[in-house]
């Protein structure tokens, strides 16, 4: 397994930078979704871009159940809470006053109450957050289940079955109205959620996969893609708005695309040889990716405020462009937070 000088798996942190890139291009790529015409040439080119990188959640997931749930790696109850589920909790804190501050100078007029519960609710993206700290909290659960890879499989074709086959079954109402009292009376929660995403990280991981399925794997990620795009302009155009069924994190074409992005990156990006100078920017990057994550819709809101939206220019240059531009500032940012004493360690 490829490694830098700081012992970090080199693939991984490369993953990092790039599915942070991709959630600020969904963020970007969804500003206008629902206020353009679904028949629109500017609409179905964000359609494009948002299902091409739709992998970054589950991915983001998956990454942090590598080193999470790694039976190798020491993790006592004492590290999980005053340093893992701490920084995420004042991280948390931090930004979504920062956040309140902002909606509270641009709403103008808005009542105390309302701004207590946008604090505690917090801004759109940092529901990350909220479930990343319940995946912590049962994580040392979880490690048992990844002491033995079989019984961590089972747990895997649970999460395919009752979560990413029963949710795409619900497109069509009639099994919809059928499967969903089952499912709600069984009460298998357990397996249901982005659990399986954590768990599908740490399996793949550990696991060999010979070239043959790596390859299948691929053009299978290829083609749920393409499904994904096309199914939800299918059904958008007609409905006559989003329709966002087909987005959702929890089913197989999902499942599909983010699976085969990680083991694209775990063999094929792992071969590459990358110099002492690139293995700095790489660790530097997937050190502040958390911070960027945190920051980047502040200049999403800047960007419109300046008028400066995917509708400015051409959108198939125009979402990239600023999301390029948000990255860039959201990095600069977290770096300079990165210098500052304490600040550094609980809010990026």
């Amino acid at each position: 397994m490829a490694e830098s000088k700081n012992n970090r798996v080199v693939y991984l942190d490369v993953l990092r930078t790039v599915t942070v890139f991709s959630m600020m291009l969904l963020h970007v790529a969804t500003s206008k979704f629902y206020t353009i015409p679904v028949s629109s040439f500017a609409w179905q080119v964000s359609n494009i871009y948002n299902c091409c990188v739709h992998f970054c959640v589950p991915v983001f997931f998956m990454i942090s159940g590598v080193f999470m749930l790694d039976p190798e790696r020491p993790l006592t109850m004492k590290k999980l809470f005053t340093k893992n589920i701490l920084r995420i909790v004042t991280a948390y804190i931090f930004w979504s006053l920062i956040y309140t501050f902002y909606i509270y100078l641009s709403a103008g007029q808005t009542s105390a109450r309302e701004m207590f519960f946008y604090f505690v609710k917090g801004h759109y993206h940092l529901w990350f957050l909220f479930t990343i700290v319940s995946l912590y909290i049962i994580t040392p659960c979880l490690r048992k289940i990844t002491e033995d890879i079989r019984m961590q499989g089972y747990f895997i074709l649970l999460f395919a079955f009752f979560c990413l086959l029963l949710n795409a079954l619900k497109a069509n109402h009639f099994l919809d109205a059928l499967i969903t009292p089952v499912t709600d009376s069984l009460h298998i929660d357990f397996v249901i959620g982005y659990t399986g995403y954590y768990m599908l990280g740490n399996f793949l991981y550990r696991s060999e996969i010979s070239k043959p399925v790596r390859l299948i794997l691929y053009a299978a990620g290829i083609a749920s893609a393409l499904f994904t795009i096309i199914s939800t302009s299918i059904l958008s155009l007609n409905s006559g708005s989003f329709n966002a069924f087909w987005n959702n994190y929890l089913l197989p074409n999902i499942a599909v695309i983010s699976a085969a992005i990680f083991v694209f990156f775990q063999y094929e990006v792992a071969r590459i040889k990358w110099s002492e100078r690139q293995l700095s920017g790489i660790y530097l990057l997937a050190k502040l990716s958390f911070g960027m994550y945190l920051v980047h819709d502040l200049f999403n809101d800047l960007l419109s405020a300046l008028h400066l939206t995917i509708l400015t220019y051409n959108p198939i240059f125009s979402i990239p462009g600023n999301t390029i531009l948000v990255f860039a500032l959201s990095f600069v940012v977290s770096y300079a937070i990165s210098k500052v004493p304490l600040l550094n360690k609980y809010i990026i």
